[in-house]
């Protein structure tokens, strides 16, 4: 499959319209893992927050 692709890109045979598809069906596909990532990321930081206050009794920023 590599040496395939390496064919296509020496030959210029790559199709605008499968590369967009491509793109979009990646994108597509990966949507749900990065909005799962994204939630758990601010619950995790809101978390640590609430914890710092509690421990020192004060909001710690870098």
């Amino acid at each position: 499959m590599m040496i395939e692709a390496i064919v296509c890109v020496l030959k210029d045979d790559i199709s605008l319209k499968n590369t967009v598809f491509q793109i979009i069906k990646i994108w597509w596909e990966s949507a749900p893992n990065n909005i799962l990532t994204f939630f758990m990321g601010m619950v995790l930081s809101l978390q640590v927050g609430s914890a710092t206050i509690n421990i020192f009794d004060k909001l710690i920023l870098c």
